[in-house]
């Protein structure tokens, strides 16, 4: 004898004492694990914001039924095991949701993670000034080159400032952080013909003056007559 297959169920077939078959449906008990990991999206923790753990939740039909804390110990990486497949006869949908974290997104991808942090940008703003008496002997130049240095070392990029631009000028969309430290942006400028060198004030965070002194040739005494 055989019974057509029921859903979730196994059927255990039996003999009475008169010759006769018994058949009992017995919930399929089997039982499941369900694995996942995460994933950085952050330029390998370039801002050094990634925590030292996660809480990964999982949920049975919407209720939360165990949790775990996650490191970089784990490789990131979960399980949950000896799970229940059936609940009165039904499938369980789980699901998975992790505790906020900040300063990132997070995506969930089946039983995955996936945590995205945007990078965080600055601006570094630069004014230059001129100490020649209102140049006085017409010496100042159309534009003056201002480089912007990353702990110490050119990065490549320049202003040029001129009389239009009110000697103000601005870098922008520059990393706060290098490998999670912060970097350090100073400034530098060309020389200028006939001016001494430049005195350079500020920070990043409050940005950049640099002033150019001169000192103008006196004008000559009239000679009595």
């Amino acid at each position: 004898m055989q019974e057509k297959s029921v859903e979730h169920y196994v059927a255990e077939i039996e003999t009475d004492e008169n010759g006769g078959f018994v058949v009992t449906n017995v919930i399929d008990s089997k039982r499941i694990e369900i694995s996942g990991s995460k994933t950085w999206d952050d330029r390998d923790d370039n801002d050094g914001m990634r925590p030292e753990s996660i809480t990964v939740r999982l949920l049975a039909n919407g209720v939360e039924v165990e949790s775990r804390t996650v490191t970089a110990a784990e490789d990131w990486s979960w399980r949950f095991e000896d799970l229940p497949k059936f609940e009165d006869g039904k499938t369980i949908d789980y699901t998975i949701a992790e505790d906020a974290v900040e300063g990132y997104e997070t995506t969930v991808d089946g039983y995955d993670l996936v945590n995205r942090h945007e990078l965080i940008r600055r601006s570094l703003s630069v004014e230059k000034r001129w100490d020649d008496a209102d140049d006085k002997d017409g010496l100042r130049p159309e534009s003056v080159t201002v480089r912007l240095l990353a702990d110490g070392e050119e990065t490549g990029l320049s202003l040029v400032l001129t009389a239009d631009s009110d000697w103000k000028g601005s870098f922008e969309d520059l990393a706060f952080y290098d490998a999670g430290r912060e970097i350090v942006y100073t400034v530098a400028e060309d020389a200028v013909a006939s001016y001494d060198a430049p005195e350079i004030r500020g920070d990043a965070a409050a940005g950049f003056v640099i002033t150019n002194p001169h000192t103008p040739t006196p004008t000559p005494t009239p000679t009595p007559t």
